[in-house]
């Protein structure tokens, strides 16, 4: 037992030795500022000052944050799956809408949607003549 004890203080003291005359060398103030902007990069990427923030409010007013949870649970509940099926289906609906949009050649048209208009156009341009000697 005594001998990890001693193992562990004097790798701490070599340790803490070499970082200190290593950040003194060119290559360790190098690595220095690397390992300083990267944890910058991290900092500003994952907004870490504000969760510290928001970690310490939370400690500080812990009824206040859990009626905020509450009530943030109660104006955006989850959905289950297969739960949001009006939404799955206005989805569709405006999905189709944009293809017609988009492609208005390929529009379905259902002989119920049609009106005689349609038909009686539809119909004319059919029996065009066709150009050229007859036969």
């Amino acid at each position: 037992m005594w001998i990890l004890l001693i193992r562990a203080a004097l790798t701490g003291v070599f340790g803490s030795a070499f970082g200190k005359w290593f950040l003194s060398t060119r290559m360790g103030m190098w690595f220095q500022k690397k390992l300083n902007a990267f944890m910058e990069y991290l900092a500003v990427k994952y907004d870490i000052q504000i969760a510290k923030k928001e970690a310490k409010w939370r400690s500080d007013y812990p009824l206040l944050a859990e009626r905020i949870d509450k009530l943030e649970e109660w104006t955006h509940p989850p959905v289950a799956p297969g739960g949001a099926t009006e939404l799955q289906n206005e989805i569709k609906k405006l999905q189709r809408q944009i293809d017609q949009i988009a492609n208005p050649e390929r529009k379905p048209i259902t002989r119920a949607s049609r009106s005689n208009d349609d038909i009686k156009k539809q119909a004319k341009r059919r029996r065009k003549p066709r150009s050229g000697p007859k036969p």
